[in-house]
Parts: C-alpha cells; sequence; structure tokens
C-alpha cells in the first residue's frame, strides 16, 4: 500500500477490504440501535404492507359483486358503526368506483377496514365539476383499530395514489368529501394544509366557489345566509349508531374540536358538512388522541 502524510491511499485499498469494512460497519450500527432500544421508522405513505402491519390495497368497487366475503366484511364492519339497512349501504356504494381495504397479512379472512372513493375517469362520478375530481366517499373500520394510527395511513395511501393520478393526467385534482365525524374533520385539518374549512371555520374563495357547485351536483340546496355555506343540514339519512356518537362526542369533548360552534353543526338534526383540499399531506401521519373511525 502506498503510504502520504501518514495516510492510507483509498485508492490503493483492495476492493474486498473496502466491501468488509462497510458491512462491518452496518453490523456495528445495527447491533447499537438494538442496544438503545431504537423506534421503527413510521408507516411509508404509498405501501403499508409488512409482517407486522396491516397491508391496504385498491380494488375496483365491483369486487363487492364477485367476492361475497369481502362484501360480508364491509357489511359487518358497517353495522358496528351505523343504523341503517342494506338500500342505505348500497346507496353509499353506487357513489364510488374504487374500494381500499385494509387485512392483517396473518389473517386476510378478516377486514380491519376499507374506504371507498372514486377517482375521475373510472365510471361513477357522484358530481360533475369543471375539473378533474376525486370523490373521498365512506367507509369504516373494525372496533378494534378504532383508536389506531391505520385510518391515517389508509388517506395517505389514497393521497399518494391521488398524486400517482395527477401525474398521469398532467392536471391537479381536486378532492371532495361529506362527513358528520368530527375526527375526520380534525385529521384533514391537521394533516391538510390545502383544506377548508380550516379549523376555525374559515375559508378560501376558491373553495366556496368549489363547494358551491358540489351542493348543486348533490342536489342540495344553495346555503342560506345566516347558515355556513360548507354546511348541509338535515339530508343525512344513514346516522351513527349510539356506541359510535358517544365515542365521536368524547373526542370532541378531549380535543376542543367544536363544529356546533364553527360550523352550527348537528349530529341529531343530521347535518353533513362538505370539506375540499388537493392531494397534498404531511409528509408523515401525525399522532393525535384519536384517529377516526367511521366517515
Amino acid at each position: 500500500m502506498i503510504l502520504w502524510r501518514n495516510r492510507l491511499s483509498i485508492a490503493a485499498i483492495p476492493p474486498c477490504v473496502c466491501l468488509s469494512f462497510v458491512m462491518w460497519a452496518r453490523c456495528l450500527q445495527i447491533l447499537r440501535s438494538r442496544r438503545l432500544g431504537s423506534r421503527p421508522r413510521a408507516l411509508s405513505a404509498t405501501t403499508v404492507e409488512s409482517a407486522a402491519h396491516p397491508t391496504i390495497t385498491q380494488h375496483p368497487i365491483d369486487v363487492l359483486d364477485t367476492d361475497s366475503s369481502i362484501a360480508a366484511e364491509v357489511e359487518r364492519i358497517l353495522r358496528t358503526a351505523y343504523d341503517g339497512n342494506r338500500h342505505e349501504f348500497e346507496h353509499g356504494r353506487q357513489l364510488n368506483n374504487t374500494i381500499y381495504l385494509t387485512r392483517q397479512p396473518h389473517n386476510p379472512e378478516k377486514l380491519l377496514g376499507f374506504f371507498m372513493v372514486s377517482f375521475p375517469h373510472r365510471g361513477t362520478q357522484p358530481v360533475k365539476l369543471s375539473e378533474p375530481s376525486l370523490y373521498l366517499g365512506w367507509g369504516a373500520n373494525d372496533p378494534s383499530i378504532r383508536n389506531s394510527r391505520l385510518t391515517g395511513a389508509m388517506f395517505h395511501r389514497v393521497f399518494a395514489d391521488a398524486r400517482a393520478e395527477e401525474a398521469l393526467l398532467g392536471q391537479r385534482l381536486l378532492l371532495y368529501y361529506r362527513s358528520a365525524n368530527p375526527m375526520i374533520f380534525s385529521w384533514f385539518t391537521r394533516n391538510v394544509p390545502s383544506h377548508c374549512p380550516r379549523i376555525d371555520g374559515s375559508y378560501t374563495e376558491e373553495a366556496l366557489s368549489q363547494v358551491a357547485a358540489i351542493r348543486k351536483g348533490f342536489g342540495y340546496p344553495a346555503a342560506v345566509p345566516d347558515q355556513h355555506p360548507f354546511l348541509v343540514p338535515g339530508v343525512r339519512k344513514l346516522r351513527f349508531n349510539e356506541q359510535e356518537q358517544k365515542r365521536q362526542a368524547a373526542f370532541a369533548a378531549a380535543t376542543g374540536v367544536d363544529l356546533a360552534k364553527a360550523f352550527g353543526w348537528s349530529q341529531e338534526r343530521g347535518d353533513f358538512w362538505l370539506g375540499v383540499c388537493r392531494a397534498d399531506i404531511s409528509s408523515e401521519p401525525s399522532k393525535p388522541v384519536s384517529q377516526p373511525g367511521p366517515v
């Protein structure tokens, strides 16, 4: 080997020695991290799959027709959160063209959750707007994971797929939804910078115009002057059951998310609110007091 100013010339070190040194250093790093009890990395926004974590997969909505076991699991989960009949469930399904399923790898027969959406150019579109749009429909989780981070992981997957769709279209998507769940509102306002309405009920002029078009597309009456323009009162037929309403009320009390104050919203009256945003999202799932359950 060539010595120069008491240093080894890197060029003179055989490649096999370099490789051995790198492998030794990596092993030392792994052993040190285990000794310190380092935390595992957060779930990826695009793929949620490992031996320890559930998988999230995307399917055409028709899978509910072709696979009766999936359809039965979806209905089972719905009935743990909603009071409703099969007709109302079917109506919610007809507004969407895609379904995401959350499963545990070691027990794929049991669903942990689902989320229905409607991508542009895949058939069903509940509302025709002047720009490409993604309808964030509805879903629910198994009671065993309702206070976990898995719903946040589901939203991250949907948003990642939305950005991939934007790349294919060469256009930005408008994402919109209807909800009566304060947990959903809390998650969006904390994780999606472009979301309107904001936590205090404020909004942009662009969002106001978008929501007016969405109201018209769904056949909802125009907002009256003394009403928040994102609120749609008294139209919601599918209601949360008593247990789920209590869970949401406890969340609202613990976090201070007061939708009645921000919007004049009422769960008992059957109110929706409308939300709009773009596919931008914070890089890592946030850590809330609780994660959303049903939409």
